[in-house]
């Protein structure tokens, strides 16, 4: 765990996909394109999690047990148009130096990872990125576990990595101490050695990892749940515009409360974030759906899943609501903040062009 100060301020610029700053940025996409492509990420999706939840957990035997098997996420898969990313900075170098990489923010799951240098070697496997494989051996503040503690993790659309996890300084920009930069050390983290990505073709794919946020106790979010009071947030701004002002995710004392808000309690199922599920409305006309079909015993789990990516209503039989145009891109305007302490969900209408 994180040996810090308390009561960190924290706030990371969150890139969308329709941002030219994106790596999974498409130019000229027109309205059309964009919708039919989040209407095809929400059914991928759906698949995706079905597997996800009729998994069971396997410990590794080591000091941060991890999932085993096929665990699903909505970041690199065959539509990684709908991915959140974040630029994180990782190990300390000469001159107090670290290397940047963009890692997608996932909130299914829990493993911070990215491809480390040892890919190279014989037995080991990289996907092609446009960045360089993070040089663990040259990192002075890089700890491996003694023993070694390897982990797996394959995800939905086959992207998969394996490796050993590690102990490293992440390093922030500071909102709410003298130093222009806040330092984390001894994240836990997963030093790929054999990575396979199906959407890397060459080196100028950008994707270089994953930034674990759900509940699981390898997240970022846990792993600095004392300083940062368990809480972090996200307000996404209306995409498209041209010149469209940044999304935040912050942390801890970064995080304002929206002018009238929202308390709801959060059901975790396998680290997921989920709320119950009442009724759906169409024009501010519910449509009281009877409850047996919202909680029937056929589907695995119940309610609302809430995932960075946008928000999936499921029902009895495999039927889903999609929410177009916006799509996964529904929660525009509004702040959610997110309390895994209490295992709250705090949200409300926002300007979040001004105030995300």
């Amino acid at each position: 765990m994180v040996a810090c100060n308390m009561g960190i301020g924290l706030t990371l610029e969150l890139i969308p996909p329709h941002s030219p700053k994106s790596p999974l940025f498409i130019l000229n996409q027109t309205l059309e394109e964009r919708i039919q492509m989040l209407m095809q990420q929400s059914h991928a999706h759906v698949q995706q999690l079905s597997d996800k939840h009729s998994l069971t957990r396997h410990p590794n035997g080591s000091e941060y047990p991890l999932q085993q098997g096929t665990i699903p996420t909505p970041v690199i898969q065959r539509l990684p148009q709908s991915t959140m990313v974040v630029k994180v900075n990782i190990g300390t170098f000469n001159n107090e130096a670290y290397k940047s990489y963009l890692l997608v923010m996932d909130t299914s799951s829990g493993l911070i990872w990215t491809q480390c240098e040892d890919c190279r070697k014989p037995g080991g496997r990289c996907y092609p990125q446009k960045g360089d494989y993070f040089p663990n051996s040259e990192s002075k503040s890089y700890t491996p576990f003694n023993p070694p503690s390897p982990y797996t993790m394959q995800y939905g659309g086959g992207t998969k990595t394996s490796g050993f996890l590690a102990k490293e300084t992440f390093t922030f920009p500071s909102t709410s101490s003298s130093s222009p930069h806040l330092k984390l050390p001894n994240i836990v983290f997963g030093c790929g050695t054999n990575n396979d990505s199906p959407n890397a073709k060459d080196r100028r794919y950008q994707i270089e990892g994953v930034f674990g946020m759900s509940m699981d106790r390898n997240s970022f979010i846990n792993q600095i749940k004392t300083q940062s009071g368990g809480k972090f947030s996200y307000c996404h701004v209306q995409n498209g515009e041209k010149n469209s002002p940044p999304s935040y995710l912050r942390f801890g004392t970064d995080i304002k409360l929206p002018p009238t808000s929202k308390t709801i309690k959060l059901s975790i199922n396998r680290d997921s974030y989920f709320v119950d599920l009442l009724d759906l409305g169409v024009n501010g006309e519910r449509l009281h759906i009877d409850q047996r079909i919202i909680y029937s015993p056929d589907i695995k789990y119940k309610g609302l899943l809430l995932d960075s990516g946008g928000v999936t209503y499921y029902f009895e039989g495999g039927a889903q609501l999609d929410v177009i145009p916006e799509g996964s891109f529904q929660q525009v305007n509004y702040k959610f903040i997110y309390n895994i302490e209490d295992k709250t969900l705090q949200f409300g209408k926002e300007n979040c062009a001004k105030n995300g």
